[in-house]
């Protein structure tokens, strides 16, 4: 077997091309459980037509079936960027690129976007389709996760900086 510094960047791509392939197999069973979400979400709507006076519990399956909506649709656009991000930093050999660190940082926008718009969005559609008034439900999982991957991004940032640094006094 060849030193990992004497590897092609094409046999890289071909010894990580089960990673890839799992990436791109977690993207399509997102976008399956956002399409059932989607159908869970037209059937209440359907129970509702047919019977306007909702259990409570009805109610509040509702509201988190419509959580889970709107948080799928962010998690499916983290996963596409998470499988470019790692299809580049594969391509590029190393993770110390600003590409990567931009693609850090894009990954915790859109996640600290799901965690504080999604409880809103999902209270708002619930309220106007059923007329019920419903409370927040944040995660302060998704917002803690952000918030790291902010973080990392920096990390990423700077060490992207030394690479160069260092490239260049070789």
């Amino acid at each position: 077997m060849k030193n990992k510094k004497e590897l092609t960047n094409e046999e890289i791509m071909r010894m990580q091309n089960p990673a890839l392939k799992f990436m791109f197999v977690m993207t399509i069973v997102l976008t399956v459980i956002l399409a059932a979400k989607i159908v869970q979400a037209v059937s209440t709507l359907n129970m509702l037509a047919a019977d306007s006076d909702l259990t409570e519990s009805a109610q509040r399956w509702f509201r988190d079936t419509a959580l889970d909506l709107f948080g799928n649709v962010g998690y499916i656009v983290v996963c596409i960027i998470s499988s470019v991000m790692f299809f580049f930093t594969l391509k590029d050999n190393t993770p110390f690129t600003r590409r990567t660190s931009n693609c850090l940082l894009v990954i915790a926008a859109v996640m600290m976007v799901t965690a504080v718009f999604s409880p809103i969005a999902a209270k708002e559609f619930s309220s106007f389709v059923i007329g019920t008034e419903f409370s927040f439900v944040w995660s302060s999982n998704e917002l803690f996760a952000s918030s790291l991957l902010f973080i990392i991004s920096s990390f990423l940032r700077y060490g992207t900086k030394l690479q160069q640094e260092s490239d260049e006094t070789l």
